[in-house]
């Protein structure tokens, strides 16, 4: 396995994690009192990455391909959004599209987000392979709760998978966090799908961040 590729496994968790638990020290009082139960998705398209993803309606999502003033913009609306902001600015930076949940869950202490990250892929990796050599490296990234459960999706992609795992918080006054990472994998080239949350909102999201990645297409 590419060691540079599979890296953007820790890389698009450790983003994720941070970003919600910055997210859940600022912004607005706003409370979520139930999770998301239907499938209200909102179609983003990353015409420079070659795809489009639904996000769940009303979330904060900054593009590779925004112009400038557009995410200077956004970070004067928001200050939470500027890690995210910064993340895409990077020639570097391998996140293509970032989303954040508009509203803060003040009981769990986090916000949910979704970052979604390009990789070179191996010649002859599987999705399903390249998480599990993301394995040590996602293992060795945090504190988990539980054994990372890696298993095959069926996609329209037709080469994905997911892995699901439950970890300690950042810090001692952090909640444990829960994260759903798809990979899905065409050719030559991986996206990475992030999604994180508080533990406790994982059953409430579930359903909407499975959604999410399956509405995934290639352009």
């Amino acid at each position: 396995m590419n060691q540079v590729s599979a890296r953007v496994l820790p890389l698009a968790l450790a983003i994720s994690t941070l970003a919600v638990v910055l997210v859940g020290g600022c912004g607005s009082g706003d409370r979520i009192t139930t999770g998301p139960t239907d499938n209200g998705l909102s179609t983003h398209t990353v015409e420079s990455a070659g795809f489009s993803l639904g996000v769940p309606r009303h979330w904060d999502v900054v593009r590779r391909d925004d112009a400038a003033d557009v995410l200077d913009d956004m970070v004067a609306d928001d200050p939470s959004l500027e890690l995210f902001v910064e993340q895409l600015r990077s020639p570097d930076s391998p996140f293509k599209l970032l989303a954040i949940a508009p509203t803060r869950d003040r009981d769990a202490g986090v916000a949910p987000t979704l970052t979604v990250a390009e990789a070179p892929l191996p010649a002859d990796t599987t999705a399903l392979e390249y998480l599990e050599a993301g394995r040590p490296q996602l293992e060795a990234s945090v504190e988990l709760l539980d054994d990372i459960a890696i298993e095959p999706v069926e996609h329209p992609s037709e080469d994905a998978a997911v892995a699901r795992y439950a970890a300690q918080g950042m810090t001692g006054e952090s909640p444990n966090i829960a994260a759903a990472v798809y990979v899905i994998a065409s050719g030559d080239k991986a996206f990475v799908l992030s999604f994180t949350m508080a533990e406790q909102l994982e059953p409430d999201y579930r359903a909407q961040f499975d959604n999410s990645a399956l509405s995934f297409r290639f352009l």
